[in-house]
């Protein structure tokens, strides 16, 4: 599977899902074949991974760089193909809103690769068959694993670097009402616990306004020689609650911190 923009293939699709909604069946000429016109999709969700062009990465900084709730719409396709990269239908999309961007979980000692989830939500949407198939290049690879990151928190030198980090999802819709913060979390060593003991005290307890022990974070996602592809760096961060996980019998626990944040930006370092 491949993914299209704005005319342009942007490169390679690990994997796709598209929840359908509705769609017609429509007669064409009042022939056997039958094209499948109008479909209605709620969101398209779609994992990419380090060979993806820059364009992509380009639509993700607009999307959610500065919190989310804005962003650029775009038009575009995905592309199935045989194993000889030779086209064989498209799902074809219009004025799409990047929704949700998921960074995977991140773990030093993890071999697995790293793969980002993208769900778009677009106006419309048809499917279409070739009448001749259209060659695709044999994409890319490039390789990312989730043990290849780096994280800096403004004023904190962690002694675990780096620390396994959950799941990181990037929201691109309007807060509720109310609600001007998500939450990040991280698992803490216990050798890190006072730092994140007393950045939560200083929050909350130290007299001072809130604002003030508010933190920057930056998430470096690595390629294999140590150089960033993306950087996703939250702002005005804190901690919320830290949580104490199971351990081994007489071994120290470690604890799960949650982080509050008020806005992210995003770069990529990729070349097109």
């Amino acid at each position: 599977m491949f993914l299209e923009l704005d005319g342009t293939v942007a490169g390679p699709l690990v994997a796709c899902k598209v929840n359908i909604q509705d769609f017609n069946y429509v007669a064409s000429n009042k022939r056997l074949s039958k094209t499948i016109d109008n479909l209605q999709y709620p969101h398209i969700t779609f994992q990419i991974d380090a060979a993806m062009g820059k364009p992509m990465y380009d639509w993700i900084k607009a999307s959610v760089s500065g919190g989310g709730g804005g962003g650029a719409r775009k038009s575009g396709a995905i592309i199935m193909a045989d194993y000889n990269y030779k086209e064989l239908a498209r799902i074809s999309f219009q004025n799409a809103l990047i929704t949700e961007v998921g960074m995977p979980k991140l773990d030093a000692a993890s071999s697995a690769p790293g793969t980002i989830t993208v769900t778009i939500e677009p106006e419309s949407t048809s499917r279409t068959f070739p009448s001749k198939p259209n060659q695709l290049s044999k994409p890319r690879q490039k390789a990312w694993l989730c043990s290849n990151f780096r994280l800096k928190i403004d004023g904190l030198r962690l002694a675990a670097d780096p620390p396994k980090i959950g799941p990181v999802i990037l929201i691109n819709r309007p807060s509720p009402p109310g609600i001007s913060t998500r939450l990040v979390s991280m698992l803490v060593d216990p050798s890190d616990l006072s730092f994140f003991t007393d950045w939560q005290s200083g929050l909350y307890c130290s007299g001072a306004p809130q604002e003030a022990g508010e933190r920057t974070c930056t998430l470096e996602y690595l390629d294999p020689d140590g150089l960033p592809l993306f950087t996703v760096t939250l702002s005005a961060a804190g901690v919320f609650r830290l949580t104490a996980q199971d351990a081994p019998p007489g071994a120290p626990k470690p604890y799960m911190a949650e982080l509050y944040v008020e806005g992210w930006d995003w770069e990529t370092e990729i070349t097109p």
